[in-house]
């Protein structure tokens, strides 16, 4: 996890809320072994900054359909974490928390939207209680809101709210999983200005 032991003079802000969210991440996705009863580890996680515009592309462009999680963030500030993944990928994450074998027949029905859900609650609150240990600040996430639609719909809902004070987001494309099975997704984290600049001012005087 990323630590206040660097210091700002050696790091950008950037670099710091970066950190910060790459942390918290990895520990989110530690979280899902409490769903699977196994490890699940991160195998490849890549944090950049890109324009709105353009996140849609890395998963087929805006018409391509994509599985959703969003989750609400409240607290001493606001904001929201989107994790997506294409729909076959979300499946084979579905058969995974389900314990079934790779590759099984799936739909979005109501098995997989509450499995997906409690996915989301799981790793929200990883996430948040990674960002609190390492900050002080708490936050804590709104129950999730599975969908399917494309992906241009999806981020622009997502990022509306915060377009007037910024073109660029974070993104995080990631690989995960246990021993037997890798699952590759991409989480936006999507803070107001106000909440990233509590957590970076808190992990400042850490």
């Amino acid at each position: 996890m990323f630590s206040a032991n660097s210091t700002a003079s050696s790091a950008t802000s950037s670099e710091i809320w970066t950190g910060l969210v790459a942390g918290g991440i990895t520990h989110a996705i530690s979280g899902l072994g409490d769903l699977v009863g196994e490890e699940v580890r991160t195998t490849f996680l890549s944090p950049r900054t890109m324009p709105a515009s353009k996140v849609n592309e890395l998963i087929g462009g805006p018409e391509a359909d994509v599985v959703a999680i969003h989750l609400g963030v409240s607290g001493e500030a606001t904001g929201h974490i989107l994790l997506m993944f294409k729909p076959v990928t979300a499946f084979d994450l579905v058969n995974m928390l389900l314990d079934r074998e790779p590759g099984s027949d799936c739909e979005l029905d109501e098995l997989a939207i509450s499995t997906m859900g409690e996915m989301g609650n799981v790793m929200g609150s990883y996430f948040l209680s990674a960002l609190g240990d390492t900050t002080g600040v708490r936050l804590m996430p709104s129950p999730p809101t599975v969908m399917m639609d494309m992906a241009g719909a999806v981020i622009d809902a997502a990022v509306a709210d915060i377009m007037a004070d910024t073109d660029d987001i974070l993104v995080v494309e990631t690989r995960f999983g246990t021993a037997n099975q890798q699952i590759n997704g991409i989480f936006l984290v999507l803070p107001n200005p106000r909440l990233k600049e509590v957590l970076l001012d808190r992990w400042a005087k850490q």
